[in-house]
């Protein structure tokens, strides 16, 4: 399967990566892995195919569900950077 067929593929299983961010205070991570680092100024986040920063103040992560998490406090900046080729 081709690299396009397999975006195809993991959209239509909905196993993409989805960022909801609520003003800056709220972060929505659906399909994460794993949290890599977690403090109260920075939380690291692992997906299928990215690698995910989250840079903020008094900064919180709450499990949503098995594949989610809510990252809450008062965000700043978030670095999206692709993992693998």
């Amino acid at each position: 399967m081709g690299k396009r067929g397999l975006e195809r593929a993991m959209d239509f299983c909905s196993l993409s990566t989805t960022l909801h961010i609520v003003e800056n205070r709220d972060v929505l991570v659906e399909n994460c892995r794993r949290i890599l680092e977690l403090n109260d100024v920075l939380v690291r986040l692992r997906t299928g195919r990215l690698s995910i920063q989250i840079w903020g103040q008094g900064l919180t992560v709450t499990d949503l569900n098995a594949g989610g998490v809510r990252v809450s406090g008062e965000i700043r900046n978030v670095e999206l950077t692709p993992v693998g080729g």
